[in-house]
């Protein structure tokens, strides 16, 4: 290969037993990854010297071969991130973490009140649920990532979501607006966007973030790349669909390569082949951008957006220029 891998995200699953409001899963029904298929990719992601996995989902307890499948993962020496809605944490689930520690596992934690966590999953007992998971790997020393997306539902929550994350042991927070269509195109979770203002007033109504919004928007440098795609997706890091389908980002569905057909290492690097080639058109609004570094558009998302990765996603452009605007 002509690079190494730092990282791969793999969907065990698209199966969820919540049904949030802002998902962008669509409904593909394919069929999942076996077990068998699923080991045997895990040794050629080892052979390819891929660092770290992220399992994740859907839910990825969900699948009834997880605990074999983690096991087989951290057997083969791989830095191991679970994202799991936390609903599903049994005490089995956390002696597993202690005998195979992972590097972090991550919980969405959409709400810090039951109303309005359920009014963003739907699923009523499931706020206690992913309690219950939080508190069940607190107490067993588990490292932590809780994070938030920002949307109207939860608007007036975050900044309490963020205190209770901040005041807990061994956990990090995260936070994003980035609420996307699904990856069918359907606008449906964009409906539960931000305005830019609300935006504003969440990162300047805590100190921490004003601070990290003045110090990300006063470290602009100006210009955009000729490449489009300028992050880690398709050249250092890669996504693995539940049925095996290999993509820069889960974002970016148009450019994938099926496991079941090629090999792993085959695979990225024909996909790391054709990502080097894609730039920005002459005239394109974010090929000419000078503050391209602090927007949260990438290519999938303008795919998502547009159905074209070198358009600009409108959305998001808005509230780029409107951060910047106010912090710098």
């Amino acid at each position: 290969m002509r690079q190494g891998i730092e990282e791969v995200h793999w969907e065990l699953t698209n199966r969820c037993n919540f049904h949030c409001v802002h998902c962008y899963l669509a409904g593909e029904p394919r069929r999942e990854l076996s077990t068998e298929e699923s080991l045997r990719l895990i040794g050629e992601r080892e052979s390819a010297g891929v660092l770290g996995l992220t399992l994740t989902g859907g839910e990825p307890t969900l699948r009834k071969d997880f605990p074999e499948l983690y096991r087989a993962a951290h057997g083969r020496g791989f830095l191991i991130n679970v994202f799991t809605n936390g609903s599903r944490i049994t005490e089995n689930l956390v002696e597993l973490f202690l005998e195979c520690p992972p590097q972090k596992v991550e919980i969405t934690l959409n709400g810090i009140s039951e109303g309005v966590f359920e009014a963003v999953t739907a699923v009523k007992g499931s706020f206690s649920a992913t309690m219950d998971g939080i508190r069940r790997l607190n107490e067993a020393g588990i490292t932590l990532g809780l994070k938030t997306n920002g949307m109207t539902v939860n608007k007036g929550e975050i900044l309490a979501i963020k205190s209770f994350a901040q005041g807990l042991p061994n956990t990090f927070f995260k936070f994003d607006t980035a609420i996307m269509p699904r990856r069918d195109h359907d606008p449906a979770p964009t409906a539960f966007r931000l305005r830019p203002r609300e935006i504003l007033e969440i990162y300047g109504g805590d100190e921490e973030f004003r601070r990290q919004m003045e110090a990300e928007c006063g470290s602009i440098a100006g210009g955009a790349p000729e490449r489009v795609f300028t992050c880690a997706a398709g050249s250092t890091r890669f996504h693995i669909s539940a049925w095996g389908d290999l993509h820069p980002c889960h974002t970016v569905r148009p450019i994938r390569r099926s496991l079941r057909e090629m090999g792993f290492s085959a695979a990225v690097e024909s996909i790391q082949r054709e990502i080097a080639g894609v730039v920005y058109p002459d005239g394109s609004a974010c090929g000419s951008c000078g503050i391209f570094s602090k927007c949260n558009s990438c290519p999938g998302l303008a795919h998502l957006e547009g159905r074209s990765s070198v358009l600009r996603a409108e959305y998001h452009c808005e509230v780029a220029h409107a951060v910047v605007e106010e912090f710098r």
